[in-house]
């Protein structure tokens, strides 16, 4: 199977749903505005630098088994600055950058929850019977403030990786003062995170954000994303199946 549709869903994906899996991954000469709500309804979609169009019938468990295939080592992870164990700090080149998360942010780390029982490729039931919504695999992306010296999750996307349905979408309110916005890279600002808790659409903190990512994952789930080290760091998780397109 190609690289291609194992590619994950663009780290833009607060600003676009796309219910879909990605083609062709060869970036766009031309600058190509997002998808609209009417276009997301035709067979092939143009997004941001890709082409995509709607699976198979038959595709998402051999798109499964190769993504399952390619989850990287656990020491693969370690090296690269990924917290895997509870009783282990993370070590590597990265070790600099992990420790300045602090003792007491490393103790807040906690493993994704045990597996539950698959059902299809995209939910799961447990020993009762009962269903779960536990994904086989998602796509994980986090938008970052600064809160003094950490940065601390401000934005929370997760699609289902097979359907590309937009499974959360939603701004992260810090439990501490935000000190700089990074706006430039986040596009997050002031009067948007004002307007989200207004509204109603924001999570309190990055523990009520990490306890709606496990009503989706569970230990068998793939989580997928783009140097996720920073995104699993700002959620406080420990993760065994990770594939990350930035290695």
């Amino acid at each position: 199977m190609s690289t291609s549709k194992l590619t994950t869903a663009s780290t833009q994906a607060h600003t676009s749903e796309n219910p879909c899996i990605i083609r062709d991954d060869q970036a766009s000469k031309e600058s190509v505005q997002p998808p609209t709500e009417s276009s997301l309804n035709s067979p092939t979609v143009k997004g941001v630098g890709v082409i995509c169009a709607p699976l198979d019938y038959d595709e998402p468990e051999s798109i499964l088994q190769s993504l399952r295939a390619a989850c990287h080592p656990h020491d693969r992870l370690i090296a690269l600055g990924l917290k895997m164990h509870t009783d282990a700090k993370p070590a590597g080149p990265s070790q600099s950058d992990a420790s300045t998360l602090g003792s007491s942010l490393l103790d807040d780390f906690r493993v994704t929850p045990a597996s539950l029982r698959r059902t299809s490729f995209h939910g799961r039931k447990n020993k009762s019977g009962v269903a779960s919504s536990a994904r086989a695999a998602i796509v994980l992306d986090c938008e970052m403030v600064m809160c003094g010296s950490r940065q601390e999750l401000a934005f929370l996307s997760v699609l289902d990786f097979v359907t590309g349905e937009t499974l959360i979408n939603t701004y992260v309110q810090p439990r501490k003062k935000i000190t700089r916005w990074n706006t430039k890279w986040s596009g997050i600002t002031a009067k948007k995170m004002n307007a989200a808790r207004r509204a109603g659409n924001i999570l309190w903190g990055w523990q009520h954000a990490r306890h709606e990512v496990w009503r989706h994952a569970d230990q068998d789930t793939v989580i997928n994303g783009h140097d996720i080290r920073n995104d699993l760091n700002v959620l406080r998780i420990i993760h065994p199946k990770i594939v990350d397109t930035s290695i």
